[in-house]
């Protein structure tokens, strides 16, 4: 690390500190003051503090305030960072938003002003009434038609506007040539002519529909700039242009070299920004994933309830990977380098971009496999609501701070807000320790305060724990084992299971290695954890003479190193020997990518996640491995029944049902005073067979797990 990276760590953990002490004398005074007030009268007491101790009566509401966290939460504030700013603010602040931010501090350990303004929106959005809400979607409805008028508009004015120059070009006399006239007998005059008088009069319609009868000065430049558009598309639909009038207001004389007419156009031309809207997600969250891998992050993307839109792998081996264990995934094996702008903007909207990198941002990364600019070109072009940056930190030191800051700051131009941290394997129920880097950013157009994943309680599990079902699976478990008899080839299995798992409880194994390295000193950790390293077999088999030795340490399996790094069993790796470790390796644990993405997901839908039980559930139905889609049921029970509002009747639904499979709507209802509850009910149908698609599928998936039991 450099000199000026050093120095940049050392100063950010200083302010980092000196934080930490501000909280921590705020509560010290907030002590003193409930001290002071247990003295003597309110008012007393104020008087005396404004006096001695330079208060005032807000200063004073801030730090009494301070006591009821005090109260409510003593054991967590010894960790805790509250910024004064925000202290503050949540003084006056309502008591549904203080219980808020009283849960956010307990999870999150710190609180600050950002965090309140977050936590504010949020308690706007999800205070609207129904009322609100479908008044809000019935003036998004008439904004949206308002929009579609007036885009068609600016097109058809804009095509006024190209016909026009290309008369003037044709058809006029330079403005140098002294004396020149039109000449409306010229070849194709009267044509061009006629057809930018057709054009404007299906214009003139469409501006009185959209903006009424306006008047000659609307009193502002932009009601005169459109009145003075109107007038100019009346002129020409009048046909008092050209030869009829020339290309100005002012018709006597007639000014032929004008342009007036055509730049009172413009006004209708430029299309109209739209008002920015925070969407809310709906319950399927989409995402699209870049160096997927084999998996790990898929696999934890998917558990949290997230639907890939694209996984994007360049290896053609992981790509295989990923398509064989889940078929359904849209697996495309290219280097995101080669894709293309145009084939990102199909993912416009989505809900997450998600990239794994192999190591993070700075020196150590060497410029041909510097993957941070594709994924900021990524983020660009596709501006999803939220964006997941991992990296692998190992044993190695960060790249350098400098550059770690510099991304940082592009994602946040980029227009997000953004947590930067780290997680350590061994917290997250994986049996050894390796830092996993994070940046999370979440567009600031969401309200919404990320869970800390960092806050989650540790689930700590040794190899014994988490290993023991892939080292000895044919082990004889609970009161069964007393059934064996001595001397059994079943027993002598079950007593060196036994002997391993008292021998290594407690121990940790070293990082997943990649390659084949078999040196001593790579060894001699593996076998303290009770693992032989000097080839890679099967586990053990019930009869092996070697368990005939209680102190017999087994060879290494794939299946263990997979376990190892949170696979779900079942997972499989088309690669040869070393490729498969390689994989193992580089994967993201699955149960860390679901944390995040739970995290993220708790801002984007507004859902309250409980982190620590997700954690130690299962990732995933090991019985859906290799059979395709996957629907995690977050939300409790099977969806509604999309028929329970104001159902129209049979006779509808079977025309539109019959337009949905081809037939011209106007062949099925000739009157076209009824054919609009016919397009009303097309969506219905869609959303009904959708319902039962999905409740057909959710039948079979329960019987097949009831079978496989």
């Amino acid at each position: 690390m450099s000199r000026a990276d050093h120095h940049l760590t050392h100063a950010a953990l200083q302010l980092k500190d000196l934080m930490k002490q501000i909280s921590e004398q705020y509560f010290a005074a907030a002590n003193v003051l409930r001290e002071i007030r247990e003295m003597g009268s309110a008012g007393s007491i104020e008087s005396l503090l404004a006096s001695r101790a330079a208060m005032s009566p807000r200063d004073l509401q801030t730090l009494g305030f301070l006591t009821y966290f005090m109260d409510e939460i003593p054991d967590v504030l010894s960790e805790a960072t509250i910024s004064p700013a925000a202290l503050t603010i949540l003084s006056q602040a309502p008591e549904e938003m203080q219980e808020q931010a009283l849960n956010v501090l307990k999870r999150n350990k710190r609180l600050d002003a950002y965090d309140l303004e977050q936590i504010a929106q949020r308690m706007t959005q999800d205070s609207e009434t129904e009322w609100e809400r479908s008044e809000e979607a019935r003036s998004r409805y008439f904004k949206s038609l308002m929009a579609d008028r007036l885009s068609h508009l600016e097109a058809m004015t804009g095509d006024l506007q190209a016909r026009l120059d290309r008369f003037v070009l044709r058809y006029c006399p330079h403005p140098e040539d002294e004396g020149a006239v039109l000449h409306p007998k010229s070849d194709g005059y009267s044509e061009a002519f006629d057809s930018i008088v057709e054009l404007a009069c299906r214009i003139l319609p469409l501006i009185d529909c959209l903006f009424g009868e306006l008047p000659p000065d609307g009193g502002s430049s932009e009601s005169t700039n459109l009145a003075n558009a109107a007038l100019a598309v009346r002129r020409l639909a009048d046909g008092a242009f050209a030869h009829n009038g020339g290309f100005g207001f002012d018709p006597i004389p007639i000014p032929v070299w004008s342009t007036e007419l055509r730049d009172a156009l413009d006004f209708l031309v430029p299309g109209v920004a739209p008002e920015p809207v925070s969407i809310k997600p709906t319950r399927r969250l989409r995402v699209l994933e870049l160096f997927a891998g084999a998996g790990g992050t898929a696999i934890g993307l998917m558990s949290a309830g997230f639907e890939h839109t694209a996984l994007i792998e360049k290896s053609p081996i992981r790509a295989q990977t990923l398509k064989r264990n889940w078929p359904t995934w849209n697996v495309i094996n290219e280097d995101i380098a080669d894709i293309s702008d145009i084939s990102l903007q199909k993912c416009v909207g989505i809900d997450l971009l998600s990239a794994g990198l192999p190591f993070p941002p700075g020196e150590a990364s060497r410029p041909e496999d510097d993957m941070i600019p594709q994924v900021l070109r990524a983020l660009e072009v596709a501006q999803p609501h939220s964006v997941m940056i991992q990296f692998d930190l190992g044993q190695r030191q960060s790249g350098g701070e400098k550059a770690l800051a510099a991304v940082l700051t592009e994602v946040e131009d980029a227009g997000y807000r953004v947590s930067e941290f780290a997680l350590d394997t061994i917290n997250f129920g994986i049996p050894h320790s390796r830092e996993h880097g994070f940046i999370v950013g979440i567009r600031n157009d969401i309200a919404g305060v990320l869970p800390d994943p960092r806050m989650v309680t540790p689930f700590v599990r040794d190899v014994v724990k988490a290993l023991r079902s892939s080292i000895a699976p044919h082990e004889t478990l609970g009161e069964h084992s007393r059934t064996i008899p001595l001397g059994t080839v079943q027993r002598t299995y079950d007593m060196w299971a036994r002997n391993w798992a008292g021998e290594h409880r407690g121990k940790m194994l070293p990082s997943i290695f990649r390659g084949t390295d078999n040196r001593p000193d790579r060894m001699q950790p593996w076998l303290d954890a009770g693992f032989n390293l000097s080839d890679i077999r099967e586990p053990p088999k019930v009869g092996d003479d070697d368990l005939r030795n209680a102190d017999f340490k087994p060879f290494i399996t794939f299946e263990v190193l997979a376990a190892a790094q949170g696979f779900p069993p079942g997972w499989k790796f088309l690669a040869k020997e070393t490729g498969i470790i390689d994989m193992i390796a580089d994967a993201l644990p699955p149960v860390m990518a679901k944390v995040v993405a739970l995290s993220i997901r708790a801002v984007l839908s507004g859902e309250a996640v409980d982190l620590d039980q997700a954690v130690v559930d299962p990732i995933i139905k090991l019985s859906r491995i290799g059979l395709g889609e996957f629907r995690p049921r977050l939300n409790g029970p099977r969806r509604r029944w999309p028929g329970d509002r104001d159902t129209p009747s049979a006779w509808i639904h079977d025309q539109a049902t019959r337009v949905i499979l081809g037939a011209k709507l106007s062949d099925v209802e000739p009157n076209h005073k009824k054919r609009g509850a016919i397009r009303k009910e097309i969506p219905r149908v869609y959303e009904k067979w959708a319902y039962l698609m999905e409740l057909e599928r959710e039948e079979r998936e329960e019987s097949a797990e009831a079978n496989q039991w």
